[in-house]
């Protein structure tokens, strides 16, 4: 994914005329929203379980009826690549790492610069008649400023565009892991 630089972004497509395109507008980019951030959870999700497959053995592993979804407050569990407090570059990297060594695909890195950006960077809208936002990325400080270092607009075809990246990196990661379970 490369960055786009100021005056490459794309230009936010004008807003609808009826007040139910407008509706039916916002409805859409909302689920594309919710879609890629879901997808994004589900990556790094499905990445621990990966990697706790592979590093578990069959008799140590949770039992089959296990869901994540039924933990309650007060739950322990054992520490594993499954439980590691850690950020998603190093599940990626991890990933990757196994990958490579087996001689098998890895998955795009850029992955986790688009998370960071949705969840470290600036989200505004230029106007109430532009119904897309911007995301902007900071940098660290450098020489008494902050550089921008990342520019997007969110238009509707730029989440669906990331929806079917990140997607396609889930897919990849899922056939992995009915491979080593």
């Amino acid at each position: 994914m490369s960055r786009q630089r100021e005056g490459d972004a794309q230009a936010a497509p004008a807003a609808a005329g009826s007040a139910r395109e407008i509706v039916e507008t916002d409805r859409k980019y909302t689920y594309l929203l919710g879609a890629l951030h879901a997808s994004l959870n589900s990556l790094e999700l499905s990445l621990r379980i990966t990697l706790y497959f592979m590093d578990t053995p069959r008799e140590q592993r949770l039992s089959r009826d296990f869901r994540v979804a039924g933990l309650r407050v007060g739950d322990r569990l054992p520490i594993s690549l499954l439980t590691k407090h850690a950020f998603l570059s190093e599940f990626v990297a991890e990933y990757n790492k196994r990958q490579m060594a087996a001689g098998l695909a890895t998955i795009d890195v850029e992955i986790v610069d688009l998370r960071n950006e949705l969840a470290h960077g600036l989200i505004s809208v230029a106007s109430a008649a532009d119904p897309a936002f911007t995301l902007i990325r900071l940098g660290k400080a450098q020489d008494g400023a902050v550089p921008v270092i990342a520019r997007w607009e969110m238009t509707a075809d730029w989440l669906r565009d990331q929806c079917a990246r990140v997607n396609a990196v889930l897919r990849q990661v899922n056939a992995r892991l009915h491979e080593v379970k």
